[in-house]
């Protein structure tokens, strides 16, 4: 069974903030670029990111809120990527966004218990 692979989309303008935070922890951020066939059938340029740098990436690029970014996963080889249940776009407060992360989640778990 595979991990459950991290990827990131996002505006050309984030790509320098995600591979300076890639740098930054020893990873050689150019081998991780990819073009990435996306669940609505379109291709973009993303990251395939190691597990435990989703958090600290996500939390680096808040700093842009003027610019968007998508996380998706990936369960299985070949398996078609999913949208992570966050996504960044401007946001008016921290506290706005982590209750609406919140209600994300637990609508999610809401639809996988009925």
């Amino acid at each position: 069974m595979m991990a459950t692979k991290w990827y990131v989309v996002c505006n050309p303008e984030l790509n320098e903030q995600v591979a300076l935070l890639l740098t930054e922890q020893g990873i050689a951020a150019e081998s991780l670029q990819h073009n990435l066939r996306l669940p609505n059938g379109t291709t973009e340029y993303g990251w395939n990111i190691p597990g435990n740098m989703v958090q600290k990436i996500k939390d680096a690029l808040r700093a842009f809120p003027h610019f968007k970014a998508q996380f998706y996963t990936q369960s299985s080889a070949g398996a078609t990527l999913q949208k992570a249940d966050f996504v960044f776009k401007r946001r008016k407060n921290a506290a706005l966004t982590q209750v609406q992360e919140e209600l994300v989640r637990l609508k999610s778990k809401n639809k996988k218990n009925t």
